[in-house]
């Protein structure tokens, strides 16, 4: 819902995790609001083997079918998670891809796309976290879901204990970050754009 996808739209759905049952649940989630998904499926696995396995010539141009279909879409809707291993990738493969890729990323930035970006459990985070992915998909899962009323209600009450207390934020690797919101501003994302 907090993609905002409406009746009879072009929707991208890009799926940078993997993950099967997201992915489903999300194009059928746009597809029950009267959009149509075109699914893109590059999760970091699959790109690492891309710039292994693939010519130079086919990676320059992998933004050419790729432009044509994103001209026509309305909005974008990104599952991210992992992030793929660049430093191990071969850097020409990696330099002519992510030209190509810039390509795709100019047409979003004139064309003023709508766009949503979910964070994504994985494997991998769950470990570092020390948790199972089914415990990390239960804290998380359920915000995919919520409503852009439930996520206004969420931030605003986010916003009012950041104003009182230091907001603490824990990960598994023994790091916290503390925010102290003082007099600053602080925009709450909401999904809508």
């Amino acid at each position: 819902r907090g993609a905002g996808v409406r009746m009879g739209e072009l929707v991208a759905v890009r799926d940078c995790v993997g993950r099967q049952d997201i992915l489903e649940a999300v194009l059928l989630a746009v597809e029950a609001a009267g959009a149509v998904p075109v699914p893109q499926i590059t999760p970091a696995r699959y790109l690492e083997k891309l710039w292994r396995s693939a010519s130079l010539t086919h990676l320059a141009q992998w933004h050419r079918h790729r432009q044509m279909i994103l001209e026509r879409t309305d909005r974008i809707i990104v599952l991210s998670g992992d992030r793929p291993d660049v430093a191990n990738a071969d850097q020409q493969s990696f330099a002519t891809w992510a030209q190509a890729e810039d390509q795709l990323t100019q047409v979003e930035e004139v064309r003023q796309m709508p766009c949503m970006m979910a964070s994504i459990p994985t494997p991998k985070r769950a470990y570092q976290l020390g948790m199972t992915q089914d415990m990390l998909d239960a804290h998380l899962l359920p915000a995919l879901a919520a409503s852009d009323v439930d996520l206004a209600h969420a931030i605003g009450r986010a916003q009012v204990a950041a104003m009182h207390d230091p907001l603490v934020i824990r990960t598994g690797e023994g790091c916290v970050l503390r925010l102290q919101r003082g007099d600053r501003l602080w925009l709450g994302d909401d999904g809508r754009i």
